[in-house]
């Protein structure tokens, strides 16, 4: 009687992601892997996109929090993430998203909604463009792009020729989606702080945690 040949678990498992691979070329008619993860991040951004124009048309900026919980809860999103949404609907219109995005593709350039979510925090649509450029052409990371973000902060002439306008920042919603950006930052790292196994002195115990609580308390009222 012939005997089973038992295939070895590791051969399985490169056999088995071999065949997802080949699957996944097969349904992108034969494109390359990185081209078929660039397209799949574009069509997640417009995706994105579309749900925000939704949102933003349900909500107004100062909405309470009940209208946002609903969007919401109908899109199957985080509040926080619906408010990006409609953020992301309010800074870029249709036509400005598409060419970005266009760029984006034929330099191959793998942008995820992370960057995105470091784009609608710059206030001046000038540096904002340019930075969209670059971002393109350098095929910048995250953290790439969030450098160049701070250029303007160190040289307020970069790409926009003139200096900022102190008072009109403050009047804006962008100034609201800097500091949400910023104290969701902090919030995602103080909650990995507070829930890790390391030890930290006892002294630094309250503080940390008023600290937490406080920039909660700012990152829900700044995505208002």
């Amino acid at each position: 009687m012939p005997q089973k040949q038992v295939q070895h678990p590791v051969v399985s498992r490169q056999k088995k992601q071999s065949n997802f691979a080949a699957t996944k070329n097969a349904q992108s008619g034969g494109e390359p892997a990185d081209r078929v993860k660039i397209i799949a991040r574009l069509k997640r951004i417009r995706t994105c996109y579309e749900m925000g124009v939704n949102i933003r048309n349900a909500c107004a900026h100062d909405t309470g929090d009940s209208d946002i919980r609903k969007q919401a809860k109908l899109h199957r999103v985080s509040e926080n993430t619906a408010r990006r949404y409609r953020q992301f609907a309010m800074v870029y219109t249709p036509a400005e998203l598409e060419t970005f995005l266009i760029m984006c593709s034929k330099n191959e350039y793998a942008i995820s909604m992370t960057h995105i979510y470091v784009l609608i925090c710059v206030s001046d649509k000038k540096f904002r463009k340019a930075m969209e450029k670059d971002a393109a052409k350098k095929k910048l990371s995250i953290g790439g792009l969030w450098r160049l973000k701070k250029t303007r902060i160190k040289n307020p002439k970069a790409a926009g020729g003139r200096r900022p306008d102190v008072v009109k920042l403050h009047d804006t919603k962008d100034l609201l989606a800097a500091i949400h950006f910023e104290t969701t930052k902090w919030r995602r790292w103080l909650d990995m702080l507070l829930s890790s196994d390391r030890k930290i002195r006892e002294s630094l115990k309250s503080p940390l945690l008023e600290l937490h609580s406080l920039v909660q308390k700012v990152e829900k009222i700044s995505s208002r």
